[in-house]
């Protein structure tokens, strides 16, 4: 077991201001130079952050999640309150007070599964030697066993995102909230997708709005709410281009782009830097068209992973596959379909992001009625031109595997695509080793996708 002293944003920031360094245009003998010198984790992830069809996308995120991270360090120096918030919840929306810093749970999570010594294994141990069971969901596990020891930093407030998306996190945050002794606001999401719901829903999202603002200690400034909300506005333009992209044969967007992709909207929605990462995935995209480059001698399957994926090993997955002719077309952290937000005053603004929270991934397919989820994964196949489907069998996820077998046969009757159902924790590697997984993958696509 690794030992540690200090926490997840600690140990996690100088490695992105390390990498936020790194040059454009790098050649492979600077990459091998650069890589030589690095812990063996850090190599492996690095390696395949920085092979030639991602790497200066990846210098420009690691720029941006060095902002970020240094950001929530010097929050409270700067007299500002830490909002941490999970993933199905606009970051926009925070980055619109003065006063509020957004730390996104899932992000800081899988930030340290991807960089640390030891991933976040310590971390996650620390919640079980305090009695924490083993059924939660590891996707903030780490951050979390880093919260409660101690080590890092303490939020001000927690936001619970309609809980029912997720009761594993929202137990979670429960706890979060009581040991931390800070306070926790809610978007609670009606149990169906009607108009009459949404309608109600828009309504507890303006009171949420009003209680954070006493919170924070500031209303909302129209003029600074209009200026998020644009650049949410133009980064979502930039977005369905990428989706657009997306549909090419063979697929143009490195596999590795669909991380990018949510962990630019889950920390930056809303900022000049998020238009800025998502414009520059899609120049890599259309130059990668252009060129016709593939690294691979052809597509053998276009993956639609229906849920999560795995994390813990981004070049024994995402960069393996597209080595071997299977694209990552996209997994349910990317299915957020952003809306287009009226910016004409603040009321219109609020309820935009309303509607945007209202639609998020997970909140809008397994929070409420999961034939919306089947229905979005037969927009996405039809769409993106899967021929495969991926489920990851995360252990947490109890809700999506009390109706996998029903969703399997939905697709199947309804694209006659096959789906390939693995078992391992998308945050930990100790359940199922990536080679594993390299092996269900690759006999499926074979024996199934191949010939079918």
């Amino acid at each position: 077991m690794v030992v540690v002293n200090k926490g997840i944003l600690e140990r996690s920031a100088p490695i992105f201001g390390m990498a936020a360094n790194i040059q454009y245009g790098l050649s492979q003998e600077e990459v091998d130079g650069i890589i030589r010198i690095l812990p063996p984790q850090l190599k492996s992830i690095l390696g395949a952050l920085l092979a030639p069809r991602s790497a200066d996308a990846t210098v420009r995120i690691s720029r941006a999640l060095s902002g970020y991270l240094s950001m929530i360090e010097s929050a409270h120096d700067d007299g500002k309150k830490i909002i941490l918030h999970p993933f199905n919840f606009p970051p926009e929306l925070l980055y619109a007070f003065e006063g509020a810093v957004p730390m996104c749970e899932e992000i800081m999570n899988t930030l340290g599964v991807m960089v640390l010594d030891g991933q976040i294994e310590r971390y996650i141990d620390i919640t079980r030697e305090m009695g924490l069971p083993d059924s939660l969901c590891t996707s903030g596990v780490g951050l979390a066993g880093s919260l409660l020891s101690g080590m890092d930093v303490t939020p001000d407030a927690i936001i619970s995102a309609s809980p029912g998306s997720c009761d594993n996190n929202s137990k979670l945050y429960e706890f979060l909230a009581e040991y931390l002794e800070v306070p926790t606001f809610f978007t609670a999401k009606p149990a169906d997708n009607t108009k009459r719901s949404f309608e109600a829903y828009k309504n507890n999202f303006r009171d949420f709005v009003r209680d954070l603002e006493g919170f924070v200690g500031e209303e909302l400034d129209e003029g600074r709410l209009r200026e998020v909300m644009k650049n949410a506005n133009t980064a979502a333009e930039y977005f369905y281009e990428l989706n657009d992209l997306r549909k090419v044969v063979p697929c143009p967007v490195p596999n590795v782009f669909a991380f990018f992709m949510y962990a630019t909207k889950y920390t930056m929605w809303g900022t000049k830097e998020s238009i800025d990462m998502v414009k520059m995935m899609v120049q890599v995209a259309e130059e990668r068209k252009r060129r016709g480059d593939y690294p691979a001698p052809e597509e053998r399957a276009r993956a639609l992973w229906i849920y999560t994926g795995h994390y813990f090993d981004i070049g024994g997955l995402f960069n393996w596959m597209e080595e071997n002719g299977i694209t990552y077309l996209n997994d349910i952290l990317g299915f957020f379909f952003p809306n287009h937000v009226d910016t004409s005053d603040k009321e219109t603004m609020i309820d935009g992001a309303a509607e945007s929270t209202w639609n998020y991934p997970m909140t809008r397919q397994v929070g409420a009625d999961f034939s919306v989820w089947v229905d979005d994964l037969v927009w996405e196949i039809n769409e993106l031109g899967a021929d495969c489907c991926i489920f990851c069998g995360h252990p947490a996820c109890k809700q999506t595997w009390g109706v996998f077998r029903i969703v399997r046969d939905e697709i199947r009757k309804r694209t006659g695509t096959p789906m390939l159902r693995l078992q391992a924790d998308s945050w930990d590697k100790r359940m199922t080793p990536v080679t594993t997984l390299q092996d269900e993958i690759e006999n499926f696509v074979k024996t199934v996708v191949e010939n079918k």
